[in-house]
């Protein structure tokens, strides 16, 4: 799924100002780095005045997406795959969060009171609960029991809030539980230990959520999507290096004890959204019956390197202009040769103004010299080296090969140049 247009500033409204946007979300850590980017103001240095309301679910975001109540919104990779197997129109332009970084534990994890119940082999024949039959956590529990050696048949899951796993686990209602933080870390205060940790089970680098929009919001309005994804990122690069941040943000959305976040296994918010883990969760429902067939994970995908050849494929300077012809006359001292009717840029082997740059923020500019080598960085972009050129059908010309094939604003972007 690409961009339809060189996204640029969003359109402001007919009064003036900044584009509204309503983003919907859950009040969970996953979805942190929303709320950040909103309190730091880089929605507003976008162009945007976003408003977040929150809901209990991802499957209720998604019927919001399509009415045009959200403009973006959070969901899960599962409850998004199933979405768009029903026949919804969207598009997942920004990844949301990951299981904790180092691999060792996680946000997510199955807890339980037993001591006897130590690895995810020994789910097989307990009850377990999870917040939805047939949704992420059930996915992932399946593959957790299936990766340790057990038969994901045999676990008996039992339906119950994240909230509720705990205190289900001590009143012996279930013998474990999929929770996640905050409850997580307040189950471990009531005694509990974590048996596994289902998502690190699937991928490290899994993609675990991301934030959707209808497609036609992204064909129709890219430039609030672009905004959107720069102030995520800016949100997402701040957190990384302030996890204090991270913390605060936690505090004024959430009703955690503000002395137990420091204490939370906090997410990874990734940069890009993992495609093969994207496919890796569609074949899982497969393999649960949850889809008939793996779909075409590209299509439901907005990536960086959509972005750049998109961005890229429209010429956005005039005719290479030449150097006028070196006037005669006496070179003046100091001018290096040059004679003085000759300007500054043309002695500078300057021969046309800087491009703009590419709107993809991982696409370097394209350099104006010929000996520069430099490729789109974008994700699944094609790195080419192109000198630039004298317009086509003007004297001493070449014209491109083929349409869409030279690049406008950054190196190697180029969208069906067949090379």
């Amino acid at each position: 799924m690409a961009l339809t247009a060189c996204a640029g500033p969003p359109d402001t409204p007919a009064g003036g100002g900044p584009t509204p946007v309503t983003v919907g979300v859950m009040p969970i850590v996953e979805t942190a780095a929303v709320y950040v980017a909103q309190e730091r103001g880089f929605f507003a240095d976008a162009g945007l005045d976003v408003t977040i309301e929150t809901a209990n679910t991802s499957s209720a975001i998604i019927p919001g997406l399509v009415s045009g109540q959200y403009d973006i919104g959070f969901s899960n990779m599962v409850t998004f795959l199933l979405a768009s197997e029903q026949g919804l129109e969207l598009t997942a332009v920004a990844p949301a969060a990951g299981p904790a970084p180092g691999g060792q534990e996680d946000m997510a994890a199955v807890v339980a009171a037993d001591p006897a119940i130590r690895s995810a082999a020994d789910l097989v024949g307990k009850r377990v609960g999870v917040n939805a039959l047939n949704n992420i956590a059930a996915v992932a529990l399946r593959q957790s029991v299936r990766a340790a050696g057990g038969d994901p048949d045999g676990l008996q899951l039992v339906e119950l809030g994240f909230a509720e796993q705990a205190a289900a686990v001590l009143n012996g209602q279930i013998d474990a539980g999929f929770t996640v933080e905050p409850y997580l870390s307040v189950a471990a205060q009531d005694g509990l230990h974590a048996v596994t940790y289902p998502y690190l089970d699937v991928d490290p680098e899994l993609t675990i959520g991301a934030y959707l929009a209808s497609s036609s919001t992204v064909a129709e309005r890219p430039e609030v999507v672009e905004a959107f994804r720069t102030a995520l990122a800016r949100a997402v690069e701040l957190v990384a290096g302030d996890e204090q941040v991270l913390h605060d943000a936690i505090a004024g959305f959430s009703s955690i004890d503000p002395a137990l976040i420091p204490q939370l296994a906090l997410p990874a918010f990734p940069r890009a959204i993992n495609r093969p883990s994207v496919a890796g969760w569609a074949e899982l429902m497969v393999t649960d019956g949850l889809l008939p067939a793996v779909p075409d994970v590209d299509a439901l995908l907005l990536t960086d390197a959509d972005r750049c050849r998109e961005a890229c494929s429209r010429p956005v300077r005039g005719p290479r202009r030449r150097p006028p012809s070196r006037p005669r006359g006496p070179a003046r001292a100091g001018s290096g040769g040059a004679s003085p009717g000759w300007p500054s840029r043309w002695r500078r082997g300057r021969s046309s103004p800087a491009p703009a740059p590419c709107p993809a923020a991982t696409c370097r500019p394209r350099a104006t010299s010929r000996r520069s080598s430099r490729g789109c960085s974008a994700p699944g972009a094609r790195g080419r080296r192109w000198a630039p050129r004298r317009a086509a059908g003007s004297p001493g010309s070449r014209s491109p090969r083929r349409s869409g094939s030279r690049s406008a604003c950054c190196w190697g972007c180029t969208r069906s140049s067949g090379r």
